[in-house]
Order: C-alpha cells, then structure tokens, then sequence
C-alpha cells in the first residue's frame, strides 16, 4: 500500500510539473508574440513584390525585375568582385554623401560626421520625430563565412574570414551571426544593437551576395520573415502541409528570435545553455579555428544545422526550386548593386594579379586548372552566393544549379547591374535609382587615382603577347571548352549585359534626372 501511495503522488507530482513547463511555455510564447506585434507596429518595411516583364526570349523563368525610382529601402551594398574596377567605385560611392570633408580618407567613416540622406516614410514610427535618417558609410567592415578548409583552416580573404558550417542562407542567419562593428558600420545600431530594425548603412566590400544575412540585425530579419514569408503557403493545399508549413515557419521565426543578443528564450544554444553573446567569434586573424570558443562553435554548428534543415523542408512546401535561395535574397527590402566585367579579360588581370605567370605559360589551356577554373567559380559564387560556395564544397550543389541561382539573383536581387566600360552609366543608374546617393559630387582631389593595377610582370614582351592570347577567340573556346566554369562565367556576363539595358531603358523614364 506505501508503494501504491507513493507512485501515486509521484504520477500526480510529474502531472503537476507537466502542467506548469505547459504554462510557462504557453506565456513565453504568448510574450514573444506581444514582441513580434510590437516589431510590426514599430516599422513596416516597404517590402515590394519584384515586378517582372519578359525578356526577349519570353519565358516565364526569364523576367527582370523593375525596381522603380527614387528608392529608400537599406542597407545599400556595393558587391566589388576584385579586379572589376571597384576600388574607384568605392571612392565615388563614400564621396557622395553629404558633409564629405575627410579628404583622402575615405575608409576611415568615423573621421566626419558625414551621412547619406534617406527620407523616413511616413508610417515609419522609428522616426516620429524625424523625417530624415542618416545613412553612414562602411567599408570592408565584415567578415567572410566560410566552410572550414582542410580541417581547422579557413581561406584568407580581404575582410577576414571566418567558419561557418551552413549551407543556406538562414542557417548562415541563425547560426553563424556576425560580430557587431560599431566603430566601423554604424548604420545598423541606429536603434541599439539588439533593438534595430533598420540598417541604414551604405556598404561597399569584396563580400558575396548574401553576406549581409550575417549582419542585418535579428529584429531586421525577424520582421522580414514574418512580413513577407507569414502567407508563402500557396502551394499547402492540404491540412497536414498547412500545419507543417507552420511548424517550420515558427521554428525558423523563433531562430531569428534566438541571435537577439543575450536573449533568454528563445535561446540560442539550448545543448549548452547558452544565449547568444555580442560576439560568438574571437578577433582571431590567422584564418584557423584554434582560437575560437569551441563551445560556441559546436552551439553554431547545431544552430546552422538545424536552421538549415528547416528551410529546407520549408522550401519544399513552398513548391519553390530546390537548391536555389534566389526568393528569399530577392525579398529583402534593401538594395544590391554590382559592376561586372567580361569574365575572361577578368581572368587575364587576375592572372597576373595573383602572378600564376610564375607557375604557367598564359596560353597553356592544361595549367589553367590550377588557376583559371578556380577564380571563374569565385566569379560565379560572388553573384550566387555565400550558401553556393558552402554548399559546393559540401558537394550538395552542382554548378548548373549553381549558375541558376545567380541567374536568378542578377534578374531579381541587383537593383543596379554595371558594366566596367560604362563607368558612368552605372553612377548614373544608381542615382536615379536611389534617393540618397548623389553621385554627381566631383571626387576631391585626395580621392582621384589610386588604382592598383594588376601589373604586367617583368617581362613585358611577354604580357603584350598574352594579352593577344586573351583577345584571341580561338583560345577563349579552347578556355571555355575545356573548363565549364568559364562558360557560365560568360553566361552570367552576358545575361548581365542583357539585365543592364533593360535597366537602364526602365531608368529613363524617372522624373529625377542625376544631379
């Protein structure tokens, strides 16, 4: 009978304990919703459906988004594929905003109290007392995310690296989010760090697409997802899929919750019981992970894992494409701008640039595999990508789908495509397209120049006959033939040329003609 007793009041005790973690989290739901609700009245993103007209071919899969005029969206990003003539574009960009006056200077952003101008709607409550934001100028100011390489090692890039394990874009979110710059990159602490739901900071850097899914703030992308991907369930016809379509779209919702710095519930690393901190990286610059926290790295790993998962049985609710993230980098209200270059006069400055001349003869087709079929796939990746290139080296994405993507990504998430021989032009469309940028300012004499050539080497005979080589049409199919990488590179150039006159003839009809 003791033993009977006992059970009993041990079953109505695991009842009662039941009944309270019910209630506990039914209210920390119940808050985290009062939260969300707070976020939408606090600021609506003026999120537009992309308006799509055919292109000369007239399928369905090949539109080009129209943009419009005189946009305010941010963050603006300048996407500077190296050796495409971007170091003097990220010059004119940081001269055009207002109360330039650092001189030569033009990286140092802290040094003036310069801004960009952008008009505040006037539903935006974050600014009820203003009807002007200041937008503020960055430069190289965040980090690379990359698969480690060969064990503990990441690749080296320009604005340093660092490891990442997902291969979407919002594993990449959830999962690995960047480290706050406040003395670099302040337009996204406008609000506070982990308050923000705007970022007005004008970006310029040799970072892929889809880097910014690392810095835009939590609140930034909890209110986009919820704002534009809440009523994305056309495609669940049924019940069960409804109730799935939920199911992952909370999950996903409650990750972004998660990167809130310091956010109790809910958390970011459940396994080890770790909200996630200000900074979840060190300032480790060695490109190795030996220095990181391994405890938060596994946390960032079972993060990007599971958010990973996650949208990828989202997505195939959705009915969407499979292995191509172009919708959700397209639905981000903010504004990405790029200059391409012919990929293979690309590949001759990169060439010597990196001085493979060391190593290869220019025209030796078979030699190029250990230079020439690598950068091509980065130009492919810089228009993909971050997720591409994780995914690539995962082996879960083939080039043709990754050359899809882009494809997708230059129709419907560059608001402004460039080309390196029409300089100008390419002011010219950013400032029509966007209020803020006034890139009819003079550079100051401190900022013209300072090009960095890719130099010609020693011998400059030889040069003068490789750049022949590289003109030579028999060699380019020979390049092309051989290595596939350079064919898509071409593919996306040319598409790109296709998307810059359409651009351009939608340009011409703004009322505000550049300055």
């Amino acid at each position: 009978m003791l033993i009977l007793y006992i059970s009993h009041c041990a079953m109505n005790c695991w009842r009662r304990i039941q009944l309270v973690v019910g209630l506990i989290t039914i209210a920390l739901t119940a808050l985290m919703m009062v939260e969300l609700s707070k976020l939408n009245n606090d600021f609506v993103i003026a999120i537009d459906n992309p308006t799509l007209v055919s292109t000369t071919n007239n399928n369905n899969n090949n539109n080009i988004r129209r943009w419009g005029c005189d946009r305010k969206e941010t963050p603006f990003i300048f996407i500077h594929i190296g050796k495409a003539g971007g170091g003097e574009i990220r010059r004119k960009i940081a001269a055009a905003a207002i109360d330039y006056n650092r001189g030569g200077d033009w990286r140092s952003s802290n040094k003036d109290d310069h801004y960009y101008p952008i008009i505040a709607d006037q539903d935006d409550d974050n600014d009820a007392n203003s009807s002007l934001r200041h937008g503020k100028f960055c430069n190289s100011g965040y980090n690379f995310y990359i698969p480690n390489k060969g064990g503990n090692t990441v690749s080296k890039s320009f604005e340093g690296s660092k490891p990442c394990n997902a291969t979407t874009p919002l594993g990449h979110a959830i999962g690995c989010p960047g480290q706050y710059q406040q003395k670099r990159c302040k337009g996204c602490n406008m609000n506070g760090v982990s308050n923000s739901t705007i970022c007005d900071v004008i970006y310029v850097g040799h970072n892929m697409l889809g880097n910014e899914m690392h810095w835009l703030p939590p609140k930034y992308l909890s209110r986009w997802w919820h704002q534009y991907w809440y009523s994305r369930n056309d495609n669940s016809s049924s019940s069960y899929n409804i109730s799935q379509y939920h199911h992952y779209f909370d999950s996903i919702y409650q990750g972004f919750h998660s990167i809130i710095p310091n956010q109790q519930y809910p958390q970011w690393c459940t396994k080890n019981n770790i909200s996630r901190p200000y900074q979840i990286y060190s300032r480790n610059t060695n490109y190795t992970i030996d220095r990181e926290n391994p405890v938060l790295m596994e946390c960032s790993k079972i993060a990007a894992l599971k958010a990973d998962a996650e949208i990828v049985a989202y997505w195939k609710l959705l009915g969407n494409k499979p292995n191509n993230y172009s919708p959700l980098y397209s639905s981000l209200p903010l504004h990405r701008v790029v200059m391409l270059r012919e990929p293979i006069s690309w590949l001759k400055s990169k060439f010597y640039w990196h001085k493979e001349y060391r190593n290869c003869a220019c025209d030796d087709i078979k030699c190029a595999r250990n230079w020439a079929d690598s950068r091509a796939r980065l130009y492919i990746y810089y228009l993909c990508g971050e997720d591409c290139l994780s995914r690539y080296q995962a082996k879960t994405i083939t080039l043709e789908e990754m050359t899809n993507q882009a494809e997708d990504n230059l129709r419907n998430s560059f608001s402004v495509v460039g080309l390196l021989n029409e300089t100008e032009s390419f002011y010219d469309m950013i400032e029509m397209r966007l209020s803020y940028m006034n890139m009819s300012q003079s550079l100051p004499a401190e900022l013209s120049g300072g090009r960095h050539a890719s130099g010609k080497g020693k011998n400059i005979t030889e040069y003068n006959r490789c750049s022949d080589v590289f003109e030579s049409e028999t060699f380019r199919r020979r390049l092309r033939e051989e290595y596939p990488t350079v064919a898509a590179a071409e593919r996306l150039y040319y598409l790109g040329v296709e998307i810059n006159r359409f651009q351009n003839e939608e340009l011409q009809h703004c009322t505000r003609k550049r300055r």
